[in-house]
């Protein structure tokens, strides 16, 4: 709740560490966040843009990655995430216009995907 959009759902993500790739980022943010070993061969990149994240310019790179992992597997890191669920892209769009969701510049294409 010390987090920037408080007690608000969004995806999982952070930043790349020096060296590290944009798939290595994801898989351990992912990991860490909500305790998912994704699967890099299912990674589709959606975009990137720049963005002035806390005064500093930086660059969104955006890809979304296919799992099943029941929800009741799913190991939350206390520090950073305070639920988690597996939605439809129909019920992010309700969340969205009921100002429950943060979205992000890629979010769009991200629930059109399997369209």
């Amino acid at each position: 709740k010390n987090k920037p959009h408080a007690l608000m759902w969004e995806c999982t993500g952070g930043s790349a560490v020096s060296g590290e790739s944009d798939i290595d980022a994801c898989k351990r943010e992912i990991k860490e966040e909500v305790g998912i070993d994704i699967n890099e061969d299912t990674a589709v990149f959606l975009g990137m843009s720049r963005r002035y994240y806390k005064g500093c310019p930086d660059l969104l790179r955006v890809y979304i990655f296919k799992d099943d992992t029941p929800i009741e597997k799913i190991k939350i890191q206390k520090e950073e995430v305070n639920d988690a669920m597996w939605v439809d892209a129909e019920t992010i769009k309700h969340m969205i216009s009921d100002g429950k969701f943060m979205k992000n510049a890629f979010c769009e294409k991200a629930l059109d995907f399997n369209k």
